[in-house]
């Protein structure tokens, strides 16, 4: 009997967990989602205006997306690059990538390069080095 009482006890916590999780992730995976459509369509209509006419949003995948940082987001997309490892110095801080697609800055729409990002107030140091500890896989 007390074992009964033990089994449902510890069925009941993890019921209890797990719909207490799911609820959480739910709420952050739609958020997610909804940003990762804004940044995917914006990338599609900057690729456009490059003359990338043929591509559709399917086409736009997001490899990594690196942080928000105080309204911009750094985001890797899945592009053509060169197989070679590329290093970038950027306010005294080392990002080393595996091959030459760097990430880029979505800012309002638009898309800017991480030194440009830099220069312009939108990245700090500190944003560098947490982007620079996810850079290498």
């Amino acid at each position: 009997m007390k074992v009964t009482h033990v089994m449902m006890y510890i069925s009941l916590i993890c019921s209890m967990i797990f719909l207490g999780c799911s609820g959480n992730n739910s709420m952050g995976e739609g958020k997610s989602n909804e940003l990762e459509t804004r940044i995917r369509n914006d990338y599609l209509v900057h690729l456009h205006s490059q003359g990338e006419t043929e591509l559709v949003l399917s086409d736009i995948k997001i490899l990594k997306i690196y942080g928000n940082f105080n309204g911009v987001v750094v985001v890797r997309f899945d592009r053509p690059a060169w197989e070679a490892i590329t290093s970038i110095e950027i306010g005294g801080v080392d990002l080393v990538f595996n091959n030459s697609n760097v990430p880029i800055v979505w800012h309002g729409g638009q898309f800017l390069g991480l030194v440009e990002a830099y220069d312009g107030d939108l990245l700090s140091t500190s944003d560098l080095s947490i982007i620079a500890k996810g850079s290498v896989k």
